[in-house]
């Protein structure tokens, strides 16, 4: 017991000497960092199946929304199930839907003509009414074939026939027809010249000049002969044809634009009109057909998929990243490398521009100004269930009074928020 009293006081001497004199603790070690998350920044409303059964996967594309708030899109490209549907753009619910289509192949040239729907489909041109009732529909016969693509002005929608076969066609008329009843006018037609290049035009664009005369803008690929002196080269040309004096206002040829007639509509603002070639983006005087700038890039440019914000020019490249080009000058003002290639579209909306991709077939939203990436998204219905979900030529149409954007991702439509400004 005496020698136990002698160890506990010892223990209590020595405890009391260290007193103040404890070893500093170990730093402690950094917080661990928050675990992955797959949580979208994409808000979506509602999500609707672009067929019935959801295991199977079809492409869908979102073509635009009517005055009325509603959303028009289309599925697949080929018969039996190809389909153009109307939903209310509140709730999803089928307004109607229509699948009588002849060929197997659905182009993408759909329009709002008025209160009407057209759809252009080669040789094939269905007007549906508001409520989705067939009004009329017309085959152009062989020969005169048509062209797949079309535009519309007005309640007017244009395209290109041919005579010959194609692409080594005789000549190529710009025709149009009203579209509350068929009757086609031919405006002009273009002879192929014996120079080694074939006539190509493509649906025109309306230009207004400084006089108030309508003016179609029309764009001449120049199919090139195969052989011969100028195998290899290129050709593009353009017209400016009145529509008041049915006579041309200005002709400019062999434009050195790398075959720059491309399969979009260009873009014109003001007295200025905007086209790529293969490389090349050219900006034109309207009022004398007069190139103003070009500028070449270091790899191809996608056809036509060009939009404009303030000063900025949005140039997609076809295999990655996208451009952001002074409209004045042509300069470049930034490089994104984060966009995929094969852009289909571009909308800009409220300074931010929206696109989808083949490649990884994502979602992009881009800082118009800057070129900075917003998000780049893959569909949030990406998963064991369906690993195929894309967004690969979903299209993309937006709601610019409800800031609300439609697109597909192979198995749903969906309706996302955008953020407020």
């Amino acid at each position: 017991m005496r020698m136990s009293a002698i160890l506990l006081f010892a223990n209590i001497i020595l405890s009391l000497l260290f007193v103040g004199c404890k070893p500093e603790p170990l730093n402690p070690e950094p917080p661990s960092p928050p675990p992955p998350t797959d949580v979208s920044p994409l808000k979506i409303l509602w999500q609707k199946p672009l067929t019935q059964d959801t295991m199977n996967g079809i492409y869908g594309s979102a073509r635009f929304v009517t005055p009325g708030g509603d959303i028009l899109y289309t599925t697949d490209f080929t018969l039996p199930s190809a389909k153009v549907v109307l939903l209310n753009g509140i709730d999803g619910s089928k307004k109607w839907e229509y699948q009588a289509f002849a060929e197997a192949l659905l182009e993408q040239h759909v329009f709002q003509i008025s209160d009407h729907i057209l759809i252009h489909n080669w040789r094939y041109d269905d007007i549906l009414t508001p409520n989705g009732q067939l009004l009329w529909k017309n085959k152009v016969e062989e020969p005169g074939g048509g062209m797949p693509r079309a535009n519309v002005i007005g309640d007017n929608f244009y395209t290109v026939h041919f005579s010959g076969p194609l692409p080594y066609c005789t000549s190529m008329s710009i025709v149009r027809s009203h579209y509350a009843q068929l009757s086609w006018d031919t405006l002009v037609t273009i002879q192929t010249e014996n120079d080694g290049f074939y006539v190509n035009l493509e649906p025109p664009t309306l230009w207004m000049n400084p006089q108030g005369d309508s003016v179609l803008i029309i764009r001449d690929g120049g199919v090139r002969a195969s052989g011969g002196a100028n195998n290899g080269k290129n050709r593009a040309s353009l017209y400016a044809f009145n529509l008041r004096t049915r006579q041309f206002d200005w002709v400019q040829k062999n434009i050195d634009a790398g075959g720059a007639v491309s399969i979009a509509q260009p873009l014109i603002e003001g007295d200025k009109m905007y086209i790529n070639g293969v490389r090349t983006l050219h900006c034109f005087d309207l009022n004398t057909g007069n190139t103003i700038w070009q500028k070449e890039f270091p790899e191809a440019i996608m056809d036509g998929n060009i939009t404009v914000y303030k000063n900025t020019l949005m140039v997609p490249s076809t295999q990655i990243g996208m451009w952001g080009v002074d409209k004045q000058t042509g300069s470049i003002l930034w490089y994104n490398k984060d966009v995929d290639g094969n852009v289909l579209l571009v909308v800009q909306f409220d300074g931010i521009v929206y696109c989808t991709s083949t490649g990884y077939a994502r979602l992009y939203a881009v800082n118009a100004e800057t070129g900075a990436t917003i998000w780049k998204e893959n569909s949030p219905n990406r998963n064991s269930r369906h690993p195929n979900a894309s967004f690969a030529f979903a299209g993309i149409a937006i709601d610019t009074v409800n800031r609300k954007l439609y697109t597909a991702d192979k198995y749903y439509l969906m309706f996302i928020a955008l953020p407020e400004k």
